[in-house]
């Protein structure tokens, strides 16, 4: 990134580091980088989705699953892994299970690298049954 201050790829994975180390400077950020990509790259779902994972881990709920809705439906559905992962977790926080379940179980189909791959995991054998009522 200091050789090349515009590539995406170097600022969107910064992005990435810094928000999940937790200290509110890199939070902030972290934030900025993930703005600015959007901004530059707003066709890119992976510049969206990070943005996306950004609100969520600085606890930004609405806009998160706002704009992690928008990836899906802009990509007709087809996620990448950690998108897919990135709006699981944004829809378990509203206890739409089913939906987190069918996103979980797309994401650990997918071959490839996917790096919260135990995490998804781990979440979908943690998941209730479902998030129907009972009768």
């Amino acid at each position: 990134l200091r050789d090349n201050p515009a590539n995406f790829q170097a600022s969107n994975q910064l992005a990435l580091v810094l928000v999940a180390q937790g200290t509110d400077a890199k939070k902030r950020r972290a934030l900025e980088l993930a703005e600015v990509n959007a901004r530059q790259y707003q066709r890119e779902a992976e510049a969206l989705s990070t943005l996306g994972w950004v609100y969520f881990k600085l606890g930004r709920l609405t806009e998160a699953q706002q704009l992690l809705a928008s990836v899906y439906q802009g990509t007709g559905g087809n996620l990448s892994a950690e998108t897919a992962y990135y709006l699981a977790c944004v829809l378990a926080e509203q206890q739409r299970y089913d939906d987190v379940r069918k996103l979980l179980e797309g994401a650990l189909k997918l071959k490839g690298r996917f790096f919260y791959r135990r995490e998804a995991q781990e979440m979908l054998n943690n998941l209730p049954k479902s998030n129907l009522p009972k009768p």
